[in-house]
């Protein structure tokens, strides 16, 4: 029998329903390979709208850096801080906030996520599914938006999407009604009639940042010929 290499994908897997406990390792991953991303974008790039609603590729990484970067309570006193006395909504503080700390230089900012990478894999900080999910969701604004090529771990794109699916509302309705296909990562969530797209495509689904449409293959299957519209989201995860 031949052990040639086949053209044949990967078989889809099913991940651990599991999505508790220490996230740190893959959280590092995920803003290591963030900062390399924007180290390889030009300036038009950085400058370029997300995925966000009014916000920029380097206020995206800006609010990463303060999401996962600060403790929780000096997260509190400086969203707060700049919540009081300027805006009439909290959304519009934390949009201030990326946007201030994404005016630095793109450098800096990469070294920033670097450093909290660092930090979090030696288990300084928060290190859940939620900080998890800030850090591949917002990796997918930018990356998504202006087209950047960045490879994410299928353990880390499931865990999140599949948390997600959880969430009462849209997610449940999602997950009953079809099997969401990632055809870069291989993993598969939910169960009906197949969507295949890619990771980042499927995050940004279920996180209503842009509807996909769907056309049918067969009974069975669904195939994402180009995404929809974006959505008007605040992007405070």
């Amino acid at each position: 029998m031949s052990d040639a290499p086949t053209s044949q994908p990967r078989p889809y897997f099913t991940p651990s329903s599991r999505v508790s406990g220490d996230w740190s390792a893959h959280i590092a991953t995920t803003l290591d390979r963030t900062a390399a991303m924007l180290l390889s974008l030009d300036d038009a790039a950085w400058d370029a709208p997300s995925m966000c609603s009014e916000w920029r590729v380097r206020d995206v990484a800006g609010h990463l850096i303060w999401r996962l970067g600060t403790t929780r309570w000096s997260m509190i006193a400086s969203g707060a801080g700049a919540y009081f006395g300027k805006h009439i909504s909290p959304s519009h503080a934390i949009a201030e906030i990326g946007r201030e700390i994404g005016s630095r230089p793109v450098p800096e900012l990469a070294q920033e996520l670097r450093a909290i990478a660092d930090n979090k894999v030696r288990g300084r900080q928060r290190v859940s599914i939620i900080e998890l999910t800030e850090a591949i969701v917002h990796a997918y604004d930018m990356s998504e938006a202006i087209g950047a090529d960045i490879r994410l771990s299928p353990r880390s794109t499931a865990a999140v999407v599949l948390n997600r699916l959880r969430v009462p509302g849209h997610g449940r309705t999602l997950a009953r009604s079809y099997t969401l296909s990632a055809v870069d990562a291989r993993w598969q969530l939910g169960s009906g009639p197949r969507i295949e797209a890619s990771a980042g495509e499927l995050t940004m689904h279920v996180f209503d940042r842009r509807r996909l449409e769907l056309v049918p293959v067969s009974t069975t299957e669904q195939r994402i010929v180009r995404p929809g519209e974006t959505s008007e989201s605040a992007c405070e995860h």
